[in-house]
């Protein structure tokens, strides 16, 4: 279905409480516009589109509950914090569904009512108390099968500088790996700032959070008001159910919440989160356990401790070291190569031990198009590298793709003879064979030692063949004799 959260923390009144009427005239806003999208959406395929506007399904939901329960002094996981969740998520769902009845008044009900209309006044009466109303719906429908579902709302939370979803904090200060440019931001919990940032002891309780994990538990505060920023590592797994529980009870479709796990949960510990999540009647569950992934894409702040660094440290091959190891300055060398479509620069920069492990390009005057493949097949190359694949593989993987164009070109000056370059992944392949494959990691030619003399080039270490009673290279031209 559609999505869309609300974002609760924003209607907290300083002194007031939460704004209830604000709150419903949001809801009934959010209904409207995420049935709206429903005709208006594009769809990747008629067979969706169809199911779609037959049961026309909308999913709204909340996020910024964790936020909201601090600025109501209320700690997450605590018999308060679960009553008004289980009053906050029955409050939207039997506004949603007035909303709907209204709309199905006026447009009609989802086009599939007529042949589910007893289910549909069956789940609309179990939050509601309108007994007006439920005999009204099982008459005239609703617009929409589904009204509310609570979604994760990562980067939507980000980008609304509130808390995820229905989730406790994360942490009060984390790092974010952005998954489309793989930079990293460091986020502090803005209410927290807030509340505290003027305070003197503020600055190193930043740094004391960033050691423990992101927690305040543990960290002497002088405000007991910092009590209230409690994160998920430390919600038992049972508090975190109970609140998912609380929530689903209002919620008429499922909820999407993940409990957070040390490294050190056991298989036997994730067994009872599920079986107790199944006796509590929730729809779905989710557990991560922390550092179960090479990379993931929000960490603690402050450097993980060596037990949690482990598991991901050991799917990096052994020959390959981790990209945040790579020195500031690197070496390397950088190779002009005349192609097909003109003249392309390599510059291919080495470990310490003369393994290539990265490719940057210029490709001159190619145009646009060309200059972006070749970007890309620079990346790729790169990551290859760095993930452990052998320059020789990959060299044999590129080389002789043919793009239709032809050019000759001396990969040294003092090649005997020029070579065919029939493509620019030909020329990155010829390249890495030539002076990164087979323990020849340099372009000097005297340094250059050959896996097997007698079969070997001399002057650039690619395989040699008898021709006319000679050996002969087909990489750079060479003829003994």
């Amino acid at each position: 279905c559609g999505l869309g959260s609300i974002n609760v923390g924003a209607f907290v009144q300083q002194g007031k409480g939460f704004d209830w009427d604000a709150f419903k005239k949001v809801v009934k806003l959010a209904v409207r516009f995420l049935d709206n999208c429903i005709d208006l959406s594009g769809y990747p395929t008629p067979e969706y589109e169809k199911m779609a506007k037959l049961t026309r399904p909308v999913g709204l939901g909340i996020m910024g509950l964790a936020d909201a329960l601090i600025l109501l002094n209320k700690q997450y996981g605590s018999d308060d914090a679960i009553t008004f969740g289980r009053a906050l998520a029955r409050f939207m769902t039997s506004t949603a569904i007035e909303v709907s009845a209204d709309l199905a008044r006026g447009k009609g009900p989802f086009p599939a009512f007529k042949s589910s209309r007893d289910a549909t006044a069956d789940v609309a009466a179990k939050f509601l108390n309108d007994l007006d109303l439920i005999e009204r719906i099982r008459e005239t429908g609703t617009r929409n099968s589904q009204w509310t579902t609570i979604a994760p709302t990562g980067s939507t939370s980000i980008s609304c500088d509130c808390s995820q979803g229905m989730e406790p904090l994360f942490a009060i200060c984390y790092d974010k790996k952005l998954s489309d440019s793989n930079e990293v931001w460091t986020f502090v919990n803005p209410i927290f700032e807030q509340c505290f940032s003027g305070r003197t002891w503020y600055a190193d309780a930043i740094k004391a959070i960033a050691k423990n994990h992101g927690s305040v538990k543990g960290v002497d505060l002088t405000s007991a008001a910092a009590d209230l920023f409690v994160c998920a590592h430390d919600l038992a797994p049972q508090d975190r159910i109970k609140m998912q529980a609380a929530l689903q009870k209002g919620i008429s479709s499922a909820i999407s919440s993940t409990i957070n796990l040390p490294n050190s949960a056991t298989p036997g510990a994730i067994k009872e989160i599920y079986m107790a999540a199944w006796k509590a009647g929730l729809k779905g569950i989710t557990v991560y356990r922390d550092g179960a992934l090479a990379s993931q894409p929000v960490h603690f702040g402050g450097k993980e401790s060596k037990q949690e660094q482990k598991p991901a440290a050991a799917q990096i091959p052994s020959n390959v070291a981790p990209d945040i190891m790579r020195q500031k300055i690197r070496h390397g060398y950088t190779h002009e190569i005349v192609t097909g479509h003109g003249k392309i620069y390599l510059t291919i920069n080495r470990d310490e031990a003369g393994r290539p492990m990265e490719i940057f390009t210029n490709g001159g005057k190619n145009g646009s198009v060309n200059a972006a493949n070749l970007e890309a097949m620079a990346r790729l190359v790169s990551i290859a590298l760095q993930s452990g694949v052998e320059p020789e593989r990959l060299a044999r993987t590129i080389e002789n793709i043919n793009d239709g164009t032809v050019a000759w070109d001396r990969l040294k000056e003092t090649d005997k003879k020029p070579m065919c370059i029939i493509s620019v992944p030909d020329a990155i392949g010829k390249v890495l064979r030539r002076f990164y494959c087979n323990g020849a990691p340099s372009t000097n030619a005297a340094q250059t030692t050959p896996v097997d003399p007698g079969r070997r080039c001399s002057d650039c270490n690619a395989p040699v063949y008898m021709h006319e009673g000679c050996e002969f290279c087909p990489n750079c031209g060479s003829k003994c004799g």
